[in-house]
Parts: structure tokens; C-alpha cells; sequence
């Protein structure tokens, strides 16, 4: 997603399972490195948490997320499991 949107200047990502959160940190870590070589700017910050905390996440962030008034522009959740989840529940 953050390739696709190079305009994109704060990216907020939640994860309950604390692997796949390292591993996403990983590839955002990369890609950051990869685009401050390009000039762009783009805050990333990542949280284990449940979904039903984005109000809370987003607050700690910046509070003006969290009350609206500078809003958010999308939202992309991923509601399922990954075969990573169900190999390790085997």
C-alpha cells in the first residue's frame, strides 16, 4: 500500500499476532530506507492491538486523528487468518 501511494505521509499499522507485526516491521523498515534514498517522507508507526482500539491508536499518534478533525483518508483491514496462524495452531 505504501508503494502504490507515494503521497501517502503517515501510515498507522495494527496487528494482534506480534510475529506477523515483526515481520510487517521488517518490510516497512525496508521500504522506508528505501524511499528517505528518494527524498519522500512518511511517518510509520505500528501497534499490537486489536482493531477496537484504532480510536486509542490513533490518539496516541496524534490526538487530532482520534477527534476528527484532521480525519483519516482510508482504512484497509485484513479480517482473516494467515497460513502462517494456521500452520502454527497444527
Amino acid at each position: 500500500m505504501m508503494e502504490a501511494h507515494p503521497e501517502m505521509e503517515l501510515y498507522v499499522g495494527m496487528d494482534v499476532d506480534p510475529t506477523a507485526l515483526e515481520i510487517g516491521r521488517g518490510h516497512i523498515e525496508a521500504f522506508l530506507a528505501s524511499r528517505e534514498l528518494k527524498g519522500g517522507e512518511l511517518c510509520a508507526y505500528t501497534h499490537i492491538k486489536n482493531f477496537k482500539y484504532i480510536k486509542q491508536v490513533l490518539g496516541s499518534v496524534d490526538e487530532r486523528l482520534a477527534v476528527g478533525s484532521s480525519g483519516v483518508d482510508g482504512i484497509l483491514i485484513d479480517l482473516g487468518m494467515s497460513s502462517m496462524q494456521v500452520s502454527q495452531l497444527s
